[in-house]
């Protein structure tokens, strides 16, 4: 992202090209402010505490994160739209201005289809958020059941037989 800011490899005239780039620094700093965050929040010993505690903990950290998630999505999917705007003011130099109009028109066409189909499959959900979701439901039932055992003043199991083992002495 430096060498291309600092570079010029693509040897860009105007200020506006560089602008995709700009917003795919901003991307990338995103991610990282927010893997940052992630990595202190659930940086803790979590061995002495109950798995619960855990689990409430990551599943915040999941609703924390969909603000991130939906500020990443929105600017990489406009610079993806973009970059192919950066790239205009040589096309139309060589090719002349209908053939890089129609050229650029079709990238940002491919960007766009890849985008919708991606969205589609489901790429952009969660699935950690959704299991994870369902083991903190399921160990809140099982806390549940514990505690409907425990006003029963004992155990639910069946109380089995006892037998004493003796050695034979023949």
């Amino acid at each position: 992202m430096i060498a291309i800011l600092t570079g010029n490899p693509f040897d860009f005239k105007y200020r506006l090209q560089f602008a995709p780039y700009i917003l795919l620094g901003g991307c990338i700093m995103i991610v990282f402010t927010n893997i940052f965050q992630l990595y202190k929040k659930l940086n803790h010993n979590f061995c002495g505490n109950p798995i619960s505690i855990f689990l409430k903990t990551l599943m915040e950290s999941f609703e924390q994160n969909k603000l991130y998630e939906k500020w990443f999505g929105i600017l990489f999917f406009s610079v993806g739209l973009i970059i192919p705007l950066s790239f205009m003011p040589y096309k139309i130099t060589q090719n002349g201005f209908s053939a890089a109009l129609l050229e650029t028109a079709l990238m940002m066409a491919g960007t766009l289809l890849l985008y919708l189909i991606a969205f589609r499959l489901g790429a952009f959900k969660n699935a950690n958020e959704e299991q994870f979701r369902n083991y903190l439901d399921e160990l809140n039932e099982l806390k549940a059941m514990w505690n409907w055992t425990r006003k029963i003043k004992g155990p639910l199991l069946l109380r089995l037989p006892t037998y004493e083992i003796t050695a034979d002495t023949n």
